[in-house]
Parts: C-alpha cells; structure tokens; sequence
C-alpha cells in the first residue's frame, strides 16, 4: 500500500482482486478511515492482475464506486498488469 499526499492518491496492489470482492471492501474502508481521521483522499487505485476491470464492472461493485464518488468525491481506478 503506497499514500502520496501530494496527488491524495492511494494506491493498492491487490493481485487477487479479480477473484474477491472482499479486498476490494477492505481497501475502500481503509481509505474512508483514512478520510475519517482528517486525511484528504481523492483517488484510489487498484494495482490487479487482469480480470479485475471486470469482475468490478459487476453492479454491487459499481454501485460501491459510484457511491464513494458521489458522497466522498473518490475516484476508483483499477490497473491491470500484463
């Protein structure tokens, strides 16, 4: 896990993120306890090998995303390595 306050960028490499959601909830709770404890966080980024951008395209996730981007303006991006 990487925090660059310059850019309010965390980045997350989460290699099994195509297969559970649950890395995905976890990562995202870290960065609302981050925003929570005072810390201004605009991005988080999601490092994967491929499948994620598609195992995270699935409603409940989208849902997740839209949500954290509407109400705490934190932008999902997820990455896949080649």
């Amino acid at each position: 896990d990487f925090w660059f306050p310059d850019e309010m960028t965390v980045v997350e490499f989460a290699l099994t993120l195509r297969n559970s959601s649950s890395e995905f909830h976890k990562d995202i709770f870290k960065v609302l306890l981050s925003v929570d404890s005072g810390e201004k966080v605009n991005r988080l980024v999601f490092i994967s090998k491929p499948g994620a951008i598609k195992r995270h395209s699935e409603p409940a996730s989208k849902a997740i995303t839209n949500w954290l981007k509407k109400k705490y303006e934190i932008e999902i991006t997820i990455i896949e390595l080649k």
